[in-house]
């Protein structure tokens, strides 16, 4: 969420709009953002026929008012902020042109509202963090910009490296603790070893220990307070553990990785990230990609 300086707000005139303005305000005032480019998309701009000759002096062009409202919404935000600030109304599929819009502007990160309590017209959320090149923070009504808590569910792999390093670098920005989840699971067929559900999973999570050694030794760690926790998953729902782990110990933020291992998976998300955006809970979530990684694949992606 920090030195990101190109962002996209996803707006959709929404009560979580004004959610989303507040928290892309307060992320300016201590984030040093270069360009903010909300971004409003409808399917289409124009006014059905009829209603535009039955009602010729009451219907200006629809982009018109939505960019009239949302101006003012913005300014009146951002009026004590020194920051770049473009509005845009874009027609057609919200998913296409939101992944357009995001190569475009060479954005760095996308702000996009979680829905749970807000009714609005219903950006795809999943699809557009699934294909799109850079990172996505999903916002809930009572995010915190400066979180104090933060959460980073990890298996440990090459692949969650990136995301550790950049909930690192946001803890020590704004002094918060971090907690590293890790879940582990008893593989099927344990039985063939002669040991006991209970010994094998102690097996499983000597060897997570030890795989976390490994991962921290690989960083360059300069903040010496990282909790790790270790969760055994025994029906196979690692999402609902980080899930329900995150809501309960009342964490700020959640950071997730992208599988990363190829030049397809690092663009669409793991299982269990893609079911946390999909989740109803309140807590926010930033998915960490990476930006230069995924630019050529989005770029063939939207030639087709």
């Amino acid at each position: 969420m920090y030195k990101f300086k190109r962002l996209l707000i996803c707006l959709d005139q929404s009560d979580m709009d004004d959610t989303l303005i507040k928290a892309a305000a307060e992320y300016a005032t201590f984030g040093r953002a270069d360009n903010m480019y909300f971004v409003t998309v409808v399917k289409s701009l124009q006014v059905p026929a009829a209603i535009n000759k039955q009602y010729p002096d009451v219907f200006v062009p629809l982009d018109e008012g939505i960019e009239k409202e949302m101006n003012k919404r913005i300014e009146n935000a951002f009026s004590d902020i020194t920051c770049d600030c473009h509005f845009d109304v874009l027609e057609g599929d919200p998913t296409h042109q939101i992944i357009r819009w995001a190569q475009v502007k060479d954005i760095d990160l996308i702000i996009m509202g979680k829905k749970q309590y807000h009714i609005g017209k219903g950006i795809t959320s999943r699809n557009i963090v699934n294909i799109v090149h850079c990172s996505v923070l999903f916002v809930t009504a009572n995010s915190k910009i400066e979180p104090k808590t933060i959460l980073l569910p990890t298996d440990f792999s090459k692949a969650s490296h990136l995301a550790f390093q950049k909930a690192v670098k946001i803890a020590s920005l704004v002094n918060a603790t971090l907690t590293c989840l890790h879940t582990y699971e008893v593989p099927t067929g344990f039985h063939a070893t002669g040991k006991t559900y209970d010994e094998f999973a102690e097996i499983i999570l000597h060897h997570s220990k030890e795989d976390f050694k490994e991962f921290i030794q690989e960083e360059d760690i300069t903040m010496p307070d990282i909790k790790v926790e270790y969760l055994l998953d025994k029906h196979g729902h690692p999402n609902k553990i980080v899930g329900d782990y995150a809501q309960s110990h009342r964490f700020d933020l959640v950071v997730i990785g992208s599988k990363g291992r190829t030049a397809l998976s690092s663009v669409l998300l793991g299982s269990v990230a893609a079911k946390l955006v999909d989740a109803d809970f309140e807590v926010p979530i930033l998915v960490i990609k990476s930006k230069e990684a995924n630019l050529k694949l989005i770029d063939a992606i939207l030639r087709l």
